[in-house]
C-alpha cells in the first residue's frame, strides 16, 4: 500500500478537517479533500488553490484546530524538529491524530546498498552507499524524528514497512523489497506511526 493511500484509509471514517504539513506537490491533499476532508495543506512551495497555503510550519497560524494533521516525508526536513512537534499538539483538537510516514535514512545500509544496485544496475554498491550518506547526512534521522514524536505524543501506531523502491522511483520493486524483508535480507526503513496528545496526568 502507497503512503498516499495508507494516510487515506486512516481517515476514511468520517470527513474530518486535516492539516497536511509539508504538501508538495499537492497529491495527497486533494486526494483528502476529495475524499471529503476540510483541508488546509502548507509548503513554502505549495501549490496554488483553495486548500493551498504558501507558509512554513512556523509562521501557520490556523484559525481553528483540526482533527488530524499529517505529515509525509516533511518532518525530516525542518530545522527545529523539537519546536516543530510542539507547535503541530496544540493544533490538535483532543483525541485528535498525527498520522506520520517518514523514513529511517541511517537504515539504508550495506545490504540496502546491494539490493539498491541491483534494481539501478549499478556495479559499485558502495558508490550508492556513499552517494546515499551525501544525501542524507544533513538530514534527522529516523531515530530522531521519532524521539520527538514520542516525547510530546503517545502512540497508537507504528510499523515498518519498505521504502527503498519508492526512493529509487522503482514501485514495481516494493514487492521485492517487502520479501526480502520478510526474509530478513533487508532491514525495513520506512515507518508509519500515528499518535494523539499525551494526556495529563
Amino acid at each position: 500500500m502507497t503512503a498516499n493511500a495508507w494516510v487515506l484509509e486512516v481517515l476514511q471514517d468520517s470527513p474530518r478537517r486535516v492539516l497536511e504539513i509539508g504538501c508538495g506537490d499537492g497529491e495527497l491533499a486533494l486526494a483528502l479533500a476529495a475524499a471529503g476532508n476540510d483541508v488546509v495543506a502548507i509548503d513554502p512551495e505549495a501549490p496554488t488553490g483553495a486548500i493551498f497555503r504558501r507558509i512554513t510550519l512556523e509562521d501557520f497560524r490556523p484559525a481553528a484546530r483540526f482533527d488530524a494533521v499529517v505529515a509525509s516525508l516533511s518532518l525530516h526536513h525542518i530545522a527545529d524538529l523539537e519546536a516543530a512537534v510542539d507547535r503541530i499538539a496544540p493544533m490538535l483538537v483532543p483525541e485528535g491524530r498525527f498520522v506520520v510516514s517518514e523514513f529511517a535514512w541511517e537504515r539504508l545500509d550495506e545490504r540496502a546498498a546491494g539490493w539498491a544496485a541491483e534494481r539501478l544496475r549499478e556495479a559499485d554498491a558502495s558508490a550508492v552507499e556513499a552517494q546515499w550518506e551525501r544525501e542524507h547526512r544533513d538530514l534527522h534521522t529516523g531515530g530522531a524524528v521519532l524521539a520527538a514524536l514520542e516525547r510530546r505524543f503517545d502512540r497508537l501506531r507504528f510499523e515498518w514497512v519498505p521504502y527503498i523502491a519508492r526512493m529509487l522511483r522503482r514501485p514495481e520493486a516494493e514487492a521485492d523489497e517487502a520479501r526480502a524483508i520478510a526474509a530478513g535480507t533487508l532491514d525495513p526503513v520506512g515507518f508509519r506511526w500515528i499518535g494523539r496528545q499525551l494526556r495529563s496526568p
